[in-house]
């Protein structure tokens, strides 16, 4: 018998109950891997062998975009409800403009479905029209998902530097 994922909250079980004819292949994998039936890296794996039609099958969004407070969101158009965002602060890296992404988050029930790729591409369409140069953000060496998320929209890691808590990776990605 597997163990369950220590990551699975209250609300989290209650998607697993869903009937399967209701599940999307992606809730299967995010299911298993809640379960502990899956390391983080195989659920990774998985979400990446999807067809883009299994992986983002997702309710309609808006994407909300409030520059004065330094925060975007994707937000569910029919509830309103807030499914994913991201925190920056402008600086400059030495080179130019830079948007520093602080915080990119989905809601846990909506992980998985590709919410943080479409937020990301809103924040790059959203720098480029500001005339920023570059984005940039900090992530953590053991969040292989954020890597990934971050990796597959075009950042470089540029280098690593001692945190509290760890290893963090600096990703950029030139605008130019």
């Amino acid at each position: 018998m597997s163990k369950q994922n220590p990551r699975l909250t209250k609300r989290d079980s209650n998607k697993i109950r869903l009937p399967e004819s209701e599940k999307t292949p992606a809730d299967r994998i995010t299911d298993e891997w809640l379960l502990g039936k899956l390391t983080d890296g195989q659920a990774v794996k998985k979400f990446g062998e999807l067809s883009e039609k299994d992986r983002v099958q997702k309710p309609k969004t808006n994407f909300k975009y409030l520059d004065e407070d330094g925060k975007g969101s994707l937000v569910e158009k029919k509830t309103g409800t807030e499914i994913s965002y991201f925190k920056y602060h402008e600086t400059d890296n030495g080179l130019g403009k830079t948007m520093y992404i602080m915080s990119l988050i989905t809601e846990p029930q909506f992980q998985g479905r590709g919410y943080g790729t479409i937020l990301l591409q809103h924040a790059e369409k959203q720098a480029r029209k500001e005339g920023f140069k570059f984005m940039e953000a900090d992530v953590d060496e053991h969040n292989e998902i954020a890597l990934n998320l971050f990796q597959n929209a075009g950042f470089q890691e540029t280098y690593c530097q001692q945190h509290e808590s760890g290893e963090r990776i600096r990703l950029v990605k030139p605008l130019e």
